[in-house]
């Protein structure tokens, strides 16, 4: 009964796409091993999506062998018109959920780096944020490796460059700190969140592999001591248990933050994150960190973020091409985002390089450009005019091949190409009111 219902399923998806889209897409036992049906060049095209907001789409060639990669550019052409906000939530969500329930919002697209991982470690408190993360003027993620920090401001966004290390106050004792990733020397006590964590791929039946979270404790030390880092419900930081000698899952609540020699820590104690070097997050309202600044991949193809274990086994930027997504400003002031879509395995267009985009942006002279997360992550929707009797519309763009895994063993897998995979970020432009 539901193995049928879902074969519907991917049968009506089917025709609506190739009705949209104009491509026949072949059923999905074959669409899993070949995405060829999918590998079309992107004719040029700017859509006005809003008075202020505009979406260009084309292709660029990558090579003598015939390779490209196709974009869908967002440009944010007046601030007066289109506002940019930033939205995190501790449930993954689709992008297309945040345009059908706010009509004044024109276009969506996906934020920072999350966890990700089919299998979760049971001390996860269940934010899948990693590092920095700010909502409603509350932390709600610590960090403990540098990274850019995308935040709110008046109308827009700022990115700011944070090295995770500063100041902590604990029950009136005053700290330094710094993250268990970060190029920091310096810290009195040392923080410890899921993104010290590790994700390891593993074989399975059901998807082939799945991500994995394996346990991992703070160091087992002589004259340290654990402290839980807990939120009440009005986002004060708080200690809720301690463990002296080390050896704490580090996967518990906002993180485990070992202190050397602390004076008397009583579980209840008030914790006040007092500063974070690279900004001031006392009048931030919203954000979360992003990935690394693309400039940086001009002349080398490492970075430490390659590094990052809580990412899993697979590089995020190294010489590969899948897809990906950059938040950028171009010489004139004009914020833009971009994907670059990408299908996994295609031999002419499985998506672009961080030289590659870096190669690009510095072509189009841009003011400052930083990753968003990529791969099948990667996903804008938009709310466009329709030509035909002028509704609106709800549009997805980048990863249509997504296919979503099967939850139990008697139901096939789905074709979703335009829902794509939930996330726990991204960036919402949205009309102003006249």
């Amino acid at each position: 009964m539901a193995h049928e219902m879902y074969k519907r399923f991917n049968e009506e998806r089917r025709r609506r796409f190739a009705e949209e889209n104009g491509i026949d897409v072949p059923p999905l036992e074959t669409l899993l091993h070949t995405r060829s049906a999918l590998e079309r060049k992107q004719s040029s095209e700017i859509v006005d999506l809003a008075p202020g907001l505009q979406l260009e789409m084309g292709s660029l060639s990558l090579g003598t062998d015939g390779s490209y990669v196709n974009f869908y550019d967002l440009a944010r052409t007046s601030s007066e018109r289109v506002t940019v906000e930033l939205f995190s939530t501790d449930t993954p969500l689709l992008l297309k959920r945040i345009i059908q329930n706010d009509p004044s919002v024109v276009a969506v697209t996906n934020g920072g780096f999350f966890l990700l991982a089919d299998q979760m470690a049971v001390e996860q408190h269940g934010n899948h944020n990693l590092q920095l993360e700010i909502r409603n003027g509350m932390i709600s993620s610590l960090p403990v490796a540098d990274r850019p920090f995308l935040y709110s401001v008046e109308g827009g966004v700022a990115v700011a460059e944070v090295t995770a290390a500063g100041e902590v106050v604990i029950g009136g004792s005053r700290y330094t700190w710094r993250g268990s990733q970060s190029e920091a020397t310096n810290g009195e006590a040392v923080l410890y969140t899921s993104a010290s964590g590790v994700v390891k791929h593993e074989k399975s039946d059901k998807a082939g592999s799945m991500r994995v979270m394996k346990p991992v404790t703070t160091p087992v030390k002589n004259g340290v001591i654990d402290m839980v880092i807990a939120q009440n419900s009005e986002g004060d930081l708080y200690v809720k248990a301690t463990r002296p000698g080390g050896g704490s899952s580090v996967y518990q609540e906002l993180g485990v933050l070992q202190v050397l020699a602390p004076s008397t820590v009583t579980p209840g104690d008030a914790i006040t994150l007092s500063s974070i070097q690279g900004i001031d997050i006392s009048g931030v309202t919203s954000g979360f960190c992003i990935g690394p600044n693309v400039a940086h991949f001009l002349h080398t193809s490492d970075h430490p973020i390659n590094h990052d274990s809580s990412l899993g086994d697979n590089v995020p930027f190294g010489t590969n091409r899948i897809a990906r997504n950059v938040i950028y400003m171009d010489g004139r002031g004009t914020l833009h985002t971009r994907l670059f879509d990408g299908l996994p395995r295609s031999a002419l267009c499985a998506g672009i390089s961080p030289h590659e985009v870096a190669t690009h942006m510095a072509e189009l002279g841009v003011s400052w450009a930083y990753f968003l997360d990529g791969g099948q992550s990667a996903k804008i929707v938009t709310r466009e005019i329709s030509a035909d009797d002028g509704s609106r519309k709800i549009k997805s763009y980048g990863n249509y091949h997504y296919v979503r895994w099967p939850t139990l063993p008697q139901h096939p897998h789905l074709w979703v190409p335009d829902g794509g995979r939930k996330v726990p970020s991204g960036l919402v432009f949205k009309a102003r009111r006249p």
